[in-house]
């Protein structure tokens, strides 16, 4: 997402100029490059015959298979000719000129002295280098003009230097001997290569990283004089870029610089898409002394490559150090750089971005060293993270247009790196979502960098939401919500960096909803946030209890373990008591050993509930009690009948006496009781009526005589007598009174649709039933298809398979139902493209490229970026049909459960009629609009918005008119 307070403050320091980036070796002034008689060409080809079906009379320079490139040279004054010839010519993409690239280095100053290597020591390497001083496993490139390994004033060790290579004027020469062609032929890219891995000796100097490895690669031609400005071809530096990633390199520096090239930027996203890290110069054409800002210069200035600025010994940038365009990344010290200088034959004081970038390419390697699966978006989010912030008061998130996010810290890095290797959230994914209640403030941290943040909360009404996040001045955070299909329901940016960031939604209906908290940068913060999500909630804390076999109801008796639930959205308090004793309450609310349990429920807004229960040892016999029926016995743990072993559940018929011994856990119980079936007797469950039941057993001993009164399931009010009489004429009656039938009159799940997107994913339902003080309150739930989703009886869903399974939940009492529909994801196919023409689009998923109609992951993020064509924009992103908000080139999308088409369509600068051609119709549909004589779509009046000011004027019409003339 491009930040607009960072677009704002670049266009404040924007000239009118059009300047051509040349880096030049003088400060005050670019070099004014000397006419050449011959002009280097770049073909871009589809396949590798394609170019050979042209009639190529030039001799091909170089070969670059990895991006599709050849490279010819031409006669000067014959290149607008061969350029249209190639571009008519089958099998060619494009056809693009070929950029010279000069050093990013300013005049020496020899006699300057300030503490040597004093700038390593204030971007905190001595405490890095007690983490680590690199690994010689990590490999860094220095495409420069090559690097002497023996020289009498370097030192990189006898193996710091591997063999290299020299890619001059498209001919490649890959080394046999240490230096053998990619021998420094000046002195600058000795200097670099020991800013970044000098070995720590004592002798000379030392590097950022003195334990990595250096692959050189000469593209510069040899200095015929010292401090001679040499230029390489863009082409040659290309096909650097693509032989060190080949060779296995981690981190290509490239202190150099130029205008925007094409076979340089195609090499660029070719290391990128490898896991290559880029670190470049940003140039030192400015002057900021005299009013002059020049823009960062290539390849700093691709998005893929982290542009380093200079500063000045006391955190300044410095006056030469280009900061306009596309903006410098971080910064480092690129003045008075103690370093070796052939040229000089000794140790000298440099100045120059050449030598920022190299401090950054050395952090970087030790970052790898510490972290080796250092992927190129993490090393730029924690280099980001990491920095010193030489304007702590500026408020955008300490980015500025002088020094980017700040200077490099090396300490900090690692530190970060290590926390990147070694931590993971819990709750970094809408499936490990953390759940919170409302009117409750969360704490957390961002960690590592990248972090997401995912909260979970849910409503069982409608209502409106307010979701405030909290954070501290060093901060810029920001949050997304997202309903339970992972529908984006809003995105929060507004604060800057230490202000609280609030959002409303009114009217939110019952079901869950995801919250993403995340920093703008990415980056890993040091403080804590806090979170907190409200609403007004009318709805009473709900407890059910259930054994594993039926529901209860307060003051029920059972023999088996008891798992309560608890439905209420509020932040709220849960005591338990037993026997009268408060306890400690069980994480997951399993309540297992014998005694009477108090579970209350108490809220934010003090609306306690509570819920009672006992888990007896034995049920059916009482101590010392006589019975004239058969008595059916359950217990807990093991136990015998009069010496012998029985079974839960064992129903005792005969007359006698009995002793019923009962172990559990150790623990004896004894139970005397007789049964004598000479009389009728009628006894009903439970044995203390109590008004709230009613579902009442009824049994009675007969000798042969008649019960005349069943078991009842009572469903009014009132008294019931139930009478037996036995074969000699005995009569025995009891009467039960009810007075408290509370039927239930409708149930309603928390959700109604659920995805899954892993095979064992769960979750668990929870029901309301209404009203709340209804008797019956127990619930059965059954799967139209349990092999795709499976439930349990308390309401359990696991996933099984891939497909969709309707869950019906239904209550014991009435027989109300309500239904959920879950859909089992794993993946789907995603189709993406551009509309028409304009343009191409390509996604990730971290470091993969994906194909149209790959297979995706529901629930998971992909990334997708639109490459316009010339003179080409984006009009609109569109997901299933339906448009999406995001109006950058680069669209992160989280794959919903039905996505399965992406589009985008672009728009032709100037094509009012919406034909894909630019024409004359379209300058008098433009008048007549703008007279207000013709209407136009609303393409089509994005499309006559030329100068993109987000408005449609007469300066729209002469630019048209400008470039249907071939004047621009």
């Amino acid at each position: 997402m491009m930040n607009p307070v960072k677009t704002l403050i670049q266009s404040l320091y924007k000239t009118l100029l059009s300047v051509f980036l040349i880096i030049t070796m003088m400060s005050s002034h670019s070099s004014i490059a000397l006419p050449r008689s011959t002009t280097i060409l770049a073909l871009v080809y589809e396949e590798i015959a394609s170019v050979f079906l042209c009639d190529i009379n030039e001799s091909i320079k170089s070969d670059l298979p990895e991006i599709h490139q050849v490279t010819i040279e031409v006669n000067t004054d014959e290149t607008q000719a061969k350029i249209e010839t190639y571009r008519n010519c089958d099998g060619i993409l494009e056809v693009r000129e070929v950029e010279d690239f000069t050093l990013s280095l300013i005049p020496i100053d020899p006699f300057y002295t300030q503490g040597e290597q004093w700038n390593l020591t204030n971007i905190g390497l001595p405490d890095a280098w007690e983490l680590t001083t690199g690994s010689a496993d990590v490999i860094v490139a220095v495409i420069d003009t090559g690097v002497n390994q023996t020289h009498a004033i370097t030192d990189f060790g006898s193996d710091g230097i591997l063999l290299g290579a020299s890619i001059i004027n498209g001919i490649t020469r890959v080394d046999t001997t240490p230096g053998q062609y990619s021998y420094d032929g000046g002195s600058h890219g000795t200097a670099v290569a020991s800013l970044i891995a000098a070995n720590m000796n004592n002798k000379g100097i030392s590097g950022v990283a003195p334990g990595i490895k250096i692959l050189p690669i000469k593209v510069f031609r040899d200095q015929a004089y010292a401090n001679e400005e040499v230029s390489a071809l863009g082409s040659d530096i290309a096909a650097a870029i693509l032989w060190a990633t080949n060779q296995g390199a981690d981190i290509i520096n490239l202190s150099l610089g130029g205008s925007s090239d094409y076979s340089t930027q195609t090499a660029v996203e070719y290391a990128y898409d490898h896991g290559v890290i880029l670190v470049a110069a940003s140039g030192n054409n400015s002057n900021y002394a005299n009013g002059i800002y020049y823009d960062v210069s290539y390849p700093a200035a691709y998005p893929q490559v982290i542009a380093v600025g200079s500063l000045k010994p006391n955190g300044e940038a410095s006056n030469f150090s280009n900061i306009e365009g596309e903006g410098i990344d971080l910064s480092a010290y690129g003045e008075s750089i103690y370093l070796p200088w052939l040229n000089l034959n000794s140790l000298a004081y440099l100045n120059g971005t050449s030598f920022s970038s190299p401090t950054v390419a050395g952090v970087l390697a030790l970052m790898k060293s510490l972290y080796p699966d250092l992927s190129p978006t993490e090393a730029k989010a924690i280099l980001l993270g990491s920095v010193t912030d030489y304007n702590p008061s500026n408020e955008f998130l300490g980015w500025d247009i002088w020094t980017g996010y700040g200077m490099v810290n090396a300490y900090q890095a690692l530190l970060q790196s290590q926390d990147f290797n070694t931590y993971s959230d819990t709750n970094e994914s809408f499936v490990t979502a953390e759940f919170v209640y409302g009117h409750h403030q969360y704490s957390s941290r961002l960690r590592p960098a990248l972090d997401y943040d995912y909260y979970k909360f849910t409503l069982y009404e409608t209502d409106t939401v307010t979701i405030t996040l909290s954070t501290v001045s060093n901060q810029d955070l920001m949050f997304e919500v997202y309903n339970a299909s992972f529908m984006n329901l809003g995105s929060i940016d507004n604060g800057t960096s230490g202000e609280t960031e609030t959002m409303s939604l009114s009217a939110l209906p019952s079901g869950s909803y995801y919250v993403r908290v995340s920093d703008y940068a990415g980056r890993a913060n040091t403080d804590d946030y806090h979170i907190l999500i409200e609403y007004n909630s009318s709805i009473l804390p709900l407890i059910t209890a259930s054994t594993i076999q039926d529901s209860l109801s307060s003051g029920q008796t059972v023999v088996l373990p008891v798992q309560i639930s608890i439905v209420e959205s509020l932040y709220h308090s849960v005591t338990v008591t037993k026997d009268n004793v408060p306890m400690d309450v069980p994480s997951d609310l399993l309540f297992t050993e014998i005694g009477t349990y108090v579970v209350t429920v108490d809220d934010v807004l003090n609306d306690p509930v509570s819920f009672n229960f006992t888990i007896a040892k034995t049920a059916g016999v009482i101590d010392g009690t006589a019975y004239n029926t058969d008595r059916l016995i359950f217990f807990m743990g093991t136990a015998t009948l009069n010496g012998t072993s029985i079974s839960s559940g064992t129903t005792v018929s005969l007359e006698g006496e009995y002793t019923l011994i009962n172990n559990h856990d150790g623990s004896l119980i004894t139970i005397h009781f007789s049964i004598d079936k000479t009389s009728p007797v009628i006894t009903i469950d439970p044995y203390d009526i109590d008004p709230t039941y009613h579902d009442l057993t009824v049994t009675a001993s007969v000798n042969e005589g008649v019960l005349n009164a069943e078991s009842k399931l009572f469903t009014e009010n009132g008294s019931f007598v139930f009478s037996a009489t036995d074969t000699a004429g005995n009569t025995a009656t009891k009467t039960v009174t009810i007075t408290n039938i509370h039927k239930v009159s409708s149930i309603s799940l928390n959700s109604h649709s659920i995805y899954f997107y892993s095979l064992g994913a769960s979750e668990t339902l929870i029901p309301t039933i209404l009203p709340q003080d209804a008797v019956e309150k127990g619930v059965t739930y059954v799967s139209s298809d349990p092999l795709i989703v499976e439930v349990d009886a308390f309401g359990k869903l696991t996933a099984k398979a891939s497909g969709i399974a309707t869950i019906t939940s239904t209550t014991l009492d009435g027989n109300h139902s309500d239904q959920v529909v879950v859909e089992v994801v794993f993946s789907r196919h995603l189709s993406f493209e551009v509309v028409g023409v304009g343009g191409t689009l390509s996604a990730h998923q971290g470091e993969t490229q994906l194909s149209n109609d790959s297979e995706v992951i529901a629930g998971a993020e992909y990334s997708f970026t639109v490459e316009p064509s010339l003179r080409y924009r984006l009009y609109q992103w569109r997901i299933n049909g339906e448009l999406l908000s995001n109006e950058e080139l680069s669209h992160t999308l989280l794959i919903g459960p039905t996505d399965v088409d992406l589009s985008v369509e672009m728009g032709l600068i100037g094509d009012l009629n919406l034909t894909d051609i630019i024409s004359t119709t379209d300058l008098v549909l433009l008048r007549r609009y703008l007279a207000g004589l013709d209407a136009l779509e609303n393409k089509g009046i994005f499309n006559a918005d030329l100068n993109q000011d987000g408005k449609v004027t007469t300066t729209d019409l002469v630019q048209l008119r400008r470039y249907l003339a071939g004047l621009e």
